[in-house]
């Protein structure tokens, strides 16, 4: 049964996305409406969404409606197609537009949503979101040996390449194919995955001071859908979030210290920390911290917590902490994942596909998921991304994008003369086919990832997995 808390937080999802996702296309075709309204253009149909009309109006002389197809919008701009006679929907043949019109016209769009996207960003970055800080390093806490993967009533097993490359817990990660670390494990996730030629180097130091260097070839993680993420798992680093009065605090320890080390010994989960404290009981115990870019030695006595009978310095822990990103930096980040992702899609040897794209379906249900287990500001930080990834991918300079009519007028104000018409209809028209066609097949996929998550279908194992047909075992008889 249905609970009534379920459904206000099925309601507070679908307002949020219906209100952001669709005003970052209506800002979109806004930039275009007014921008040609104001250079004088004949603009037949401004529409927020596809399809028949849920809500329709007239203003400025121009129809508005909303579609019922949430999957994008537009503004019927027939002085735009590049027919040699632009006609207007009674068939008035219309005076053909200046390049430099068109030009303002087609970047009007995507420069909106990058005003949007900063201001949301401004936002973002004075609340600020919960994150990993930057590390110049990543310690290995697992690298499991086989992985799993379920297709249909087939269970494809192999190796994971990290174990077979030599990887193994403990290893100190400083440099991922010839990068030294700065970002920690993000970092170290987009350096592997976008990598074009599906090659991964990693250097760093084992666990007993001596260096390591190992290759191997990237290869497609099925809990990933095939994308080329780590098998690997890191250590998180853990921080003191709020520290109680108690052993801690009187020790010195502060919110934000990184909790390095307990007793001499490495820090890699919560829970260890806590075993160490319960094994020393009412005995000194001591905390390495980093603060700054210091490391601070702190000794103190562990205390009893009398409800809970166990014991406790004082110290609520977190992996990461909030911070705040400059707006500016997210707009270079979406464009330097947008660089490497055509790279990787473009390579053969890289496992990312067209299918790992996102459609606007993958990113509703990448919104949804983190209203249900994070907070606003995280699925804010989504739609900043989305604006600045719509921006940047209307710019490309394909046809019937704005990318594409920005690129043809560059051509006649260089050319001075106008591209023939049928050549233009025609790349035009193909174009659309395929950008569709490929629409069609990103949608496919994330329909596909929503009905059947591939982590559901995967798993990843640390002993040798038993075969799919163990042979039969010799009878034996009981006497």
């Amino acid at each position: 049964m249905i609970e009534l808390t379920d459904l206000l937080i099925a309601a507070r999802n679908a307002l949020f996305i219906v209100f952001f996702l669709g005003f970052s296309i209506f800002i979109h075709e806004l930039g275009h409406f007014w921008v040609a309204y104001k250079r004088g253009m004949h603009i037949e149909k401004f529409s927020v969404g596809f399809g028949k009309a849920i809500y329709r109006w007239k203003w400025l002389g121009v129809d508005f409606q909303i579609g019922w197809i949430p999957l994008g919008g537009f503004v019927a701009l027939p002085q735009l197609d590049p027919g040699d006679e632009p006609q207007a929907r009674d068939g008035t043949v219309l005076p053909v537009v200046k390049p430099i019109d068109r030009i303002l016209v087609a970047i009007a769009g995507p420069v909106c949503n990058v005003i949007f996207g900063l201001f949301l960003a401004t936002i973002v970055w004075k609340v600020g979101i919960f994150g990993l800080p930057p590390a110049p390093s990543v310690t290995v806490e697992e690298v499991p040996q086989y992985f799993e993967t379920k297709k249909g009533d087939e269970i494809i097993r192999g190796e994971t390449p990290e174990w077979l490359a030599g990887l193994r817990r403990g290893h100190v990660i400083t440099n991922v194919n010839g990068t030294d670390l700065k970002g920690g494990w993000p970092q170290v996730v987009d350096l592997i995955v976008y990598d074009r030629d599906g090659r991964v180097a990693l250097k760093g130091t084992q666990d007993d001071g001596e260096a390591f260097a190992l290759e191997y070839q990237l290869v497609g993680n099925p809990i990933f859908d095939g994308v080329g993420v780590p098998f690997f798992h890191p250590v998180f680093p853990i921080f003191a979030k709020f520290v109680q009065p108690g052993p801690a605090r009187e020790a010195g320890v502060k919110t934000k210290d990184q909790l390095i080390a307990v007793n001499g010994k490495p820090i890699t989960s919560g829970r260890m920390l806590q075993n160490e404290i319960q094994q020393a009981k009412n005995s000194a115990v001591t905390l390495t911290v980093t603060r700054g870019k210091k490391d601070i030695t702190l000794t103190m006595v562990p205390a009893i917590h009398e409800e809970a009978q166990r014991y406790v310095i004082g110290v609520v822990m977190e992996s990461g902490f909030k911070h705040h990103p400059p707006p500016w930096s997210k707009l270079t980040k979406v464009a330097e994942d947008t660089y490497r992702t055509v790279g990787a899609v473009s390579s053969s040897k890289n496992p990312i596909g067209v299918k790992h794209l996102s459609s606007i379906l993958g990113m509703i249900n990448a919104i949804w998921t983190v209203l249900n287990h994070s907070s606003w500001v995280d699925a804010l930080d989504i739609v900043v991304f989305i604006n600045f990834a719509l921006a940047i991918f209307n710019l490309l300079p394909i046809p019937v994008l704005d990318g594409g009519h920005i690129t043809l007028a560059l051509i006649e104000l260089i050319a001075r003369r106008r591209v023939p018409a049928r050549l233009t209809i025609a790349v035009y028209n193909a174009c659309a086919i395929v950008l569709i066609s490929l629409m069609m097949y990103i949608f496919f996929h994330d329909a596909r990832r929503m009905v059947q998550p591939p982590h559901r279908q995967s798993t990843t194992v640390s002993e040798p997995p038993a075969p799919a047909n163990p042979p039969p075992q010799p009878a034996t008889e009981t006497q």
